[in-house]
């Protein structure tokens, strides 16, 4: 356990239960809902109701609806109808949901409702010689395994990380990359030492208390060792590269040397401090850059919405009545704050392309398999990226995350020594004026399905790529609606398989929710996942070749960012239709384990960040990361600076007043 006298901001993770902001009398209660005749007698009425719907078939009949035809390109998406709880009521769905034959009931009832055995009849349909998938490897032909292989000797990742560019000036108003690090570190006008105090200080301004907590866990002494250690390589004059005095945030799922890990859990539920760095951290420590600490996240990340009730944060650093997105949240408001240029992220359902376009920042969800780590050892659709201030940024955290190492995990297993995880370059990232051989298609319908205010900037983003010569190919993606089922059935099986042999009564109502609903997945579901997704990823590699596309451009998130209501900050939410909503233009790329990047490309009229997403095919990821930066460059936007962004170059950041490495 951290104790706080070496751990600041971590307080709210310790109690047995975080007290909302809107819990004036302080009362406290257990945090498991307590089994009760009025509990029993709720859940027995609730599931009485719903049991007059039926269960819905157990067999499927021959004939098929045409819309369900295989192949039929037309855009199916219904609204999803789900329960909407918070507070007491949402405990009590909990509670009803994890009951032994009426939660089970409930579950099966609802998704009936939503029409869940779509995913079978379409499933049932692909032919028997198209496999099942349920890793999404994608082996390259040798000609394109060798041309992967030739950028990379002519654009090494390397010495991507040593181009310091001291003509690249951050302007009035911009926000702070790592090019302003490395300038200013170069021009003396500031130090590493300077940078860690400010941050520490910056940690207790009324700017970061605003959004609740941020950071899960940092150790002041430890941040300012690093700091000193750069500080001196300057003086040296040898610093290891541009990123050497960099801070840089990570996501509370990765073992960071000294710190617990929660992922979301309670502060007494984390795992113990950990005695070695997880590889990813192990390549940001080998290039200089000052670990902060690591960052929050719902419980076990079971939300895009991003809120943790347990640390009562993060809040979206532009507005903090809305959600920030997640989960990978108090990393992408970290960026959007101004402590850290770069954070890393993970992402099995929109983790980091969500928080990144609600928060305004760049989002990188690599290629499933690119990046070496300890972590997603077993995950079908987990990605581990980069989050960013900008576009450059985002490269830089890529070309530092996936240098090659001996890291075994499952992805080198898989594909060693047949064929390698092909290499890692940053061959044409800077080609951003000249778009002619760029190809994006775009699937209409899905485009223009959101809010008329987001497809509206997302749409003007990509008409400027088309002034720059990139061509826009109209394309259709079948059974977008089934295929949101695939996905939730892939994430929540895995999610329940994972914590078979646990008792989860600690956990918050919602995680529970979300393993119930793993939980009542049948074999036919799963397997009808796996079918569908292999005949997908056919589907998609045959149009990716066929209109030699370069990537899929739609919105990244196709609603205004949601409200975060007082009702929502004790114990959260759990709105299965707006989560859906967030998801819509998400999901896809997780579930065939394509890369997908998010930018932002403008303001709502309640300036709120809007995020313009391009996925693209395996292995392809610098090609997305230039369509970032191409759409930056075109749009005039570097990054959304957030009203109280947090200058960590600038001297009247620091509070002189106090040491903030003084122990609390």
């Amino acid at each position: 356990m951290v104790e706080s006298k070496d751990c600041i901001v971590c307080q709210q993770g310790k109690s047995k239960k975080p007290q909302s902001v809107n819990n004036k009398n302080g009362e406290t209660e257990s945090r498991t809902f307590r089994k009760s005749t009025v509990g029993y007698a709720v859940a027995l009425v609730l599931a009485l109701m719903l049991a007059r719907f039926g269960t819905g078939p157990t067999r499927l009949s021959t004939k098929i609806p045409p819309e369900l035809v295989l192949g039929h390109p037309a855009y199916n998406v219904k609204i999803i109808e789900s329960p909407v709880a918070s507070g007491l009521l949402l405990r009590i769905l909990a509670y009803t949901f994890e009951t032994q034959g009426i939660g089970p009931l409930i579950i099966r009832t609802l998704l009936n409702n939503n029409q869940f055995h779509e995913l079978r009849i379409v499933a049932s349909q692909v032919p028997v010689h198209v496999p099942s998938v349920f890793l999404p490897m994608e082996r390259l032909a040798h000609e394109t395994h060798d041309r992967h292989a030739k950028s990379a000797i002519t654009a090494p990742t390397a010495e991507f990380l040593q181009l310091v560019d001291e003509s690249l000036k951050s302007g009035t108003g911009k926000v702070n990359t790592v090019q302003s690090y490395a300038n200013a570190y170069r021009s003396g006008s500031v130090t590493p030492v300077d940078v860690a105090r400010r941050f520490l200080a910056a940690l207790k301004s009324e700017n970061m208390k605003k959004l609740g907590t941020v950071f899960v866990t940092v150790l002041p002494d430890e941040v300012i060792r690093q700091a000193e250690a750069s500080t001196a390589r300057f003086q040296a004059g040898k610093p290891l590269g541009i990123l050497d005095g960099v801070p840089i945030a990570i996501k509370d799922m990765l073992p960071v040397k000294g710190h617990p890990i929660t992922e979301g859990l309670r502060m007494d539920h984390a795992h113990p401090p950990q005695e070695e760095d997880d590889p990813i951290v192990e390549r940001f420590r080998e290039q200089g850059a000052i670990i902060l600490g690591t960052t929050v996240m719902p419980e076990y990340g079971v939300t895009p919405l991003g809120y943790s009730s347990i640390y009562q944060g993060p809040r979206n650093p532009h507005n903090p009545n809305k959600f920030s997105g997640g989960s990978s949240s108090g990393s992408a408001v970290a960026v959007a704050m101004g402590l850290a240029p770069i954070a890393v992220g993970f992402d099995a359902g929109g983790s980091i392309r969500v928080p990144s376009s609600m928060s305004g920042i760049v989002g990188l969800m690599t290629s499933w398999g690119r990046i070496p780590t300890t972590r997603l050892m077993d995950s079908a659709t987990g990605h581990a990226g980069p989050m960013a201030a900008t576009a450059r940024d985002a490269a830089i955290g890529y070309a530092v995350m996936t240098q090659k190492d001996d890291v075994h995990d499952q992805h080198s297993q898989l594909y060693s020594p047949i064929t390698d995880v092909p290499a890692a370059h940053m061959d044409g990232f800077s080609a951003t004026e000249d778009l002619k051989d760029v190809r994006l298609g775009i699937f209409w319908d899905n485009f223009l399905d959101g809010d008329s205010e987001i497809s509206d900037a997302a749409l003007q983003a990509v008409r400027l790529l088309e002034k720059r010569g990139a061509v826009l190919v109209n394309i259709s993606v079948p059974h977008y609606q089934q295929l949101s089922f695939a996905h939730v059935v892939s994430v929540t099986t895995e999610f329940a398989a994972h914590h078979d042999k646990e008792d989860c009564g600690y956990l918050e109502p919602n995680t529970r929710i979300t393993l119930a609903i793993g939980g009542a997945m049948t074999s036919k579901e799963y397997l009808a996942a796996k079918k569908l997704k292999g005949w997908t990823i056919q589907y998609l590699r045959d149009m990716y070749k066929k209109h030699s596309l370069t990537a899929i451009v739609n919105p990244t998130v196709g609603i205004k960012t949601p409200e975060l209501e007082d009702h929502m900050l004790e114990y959260g939410i759990n709105d299965g239709t707006l989560v859906i909503k967030v998801m819509r233009n998400i999901f896809l790329a997780n579930i065939v384990g394509f890369p997908a990047v998010t930018v932002p490309v403008g303001y709502s009229t309640e300036s709120l960040p809007i995020g313009l997403q391009f996925m693209g095919f395996p292995w392809d990821d610098t090609a997305l990361l230039r369509l970032a930066h191409a759409t930056e460059t075109a749009v005039g936007l570097e990054s959304l600076r957030t009203e109280g962004y947090i200058d960590l170059l600038a001297a009247d950041v620091e509070q002189k007043e106090e040491d903030p490495t003084k122990q609390e």
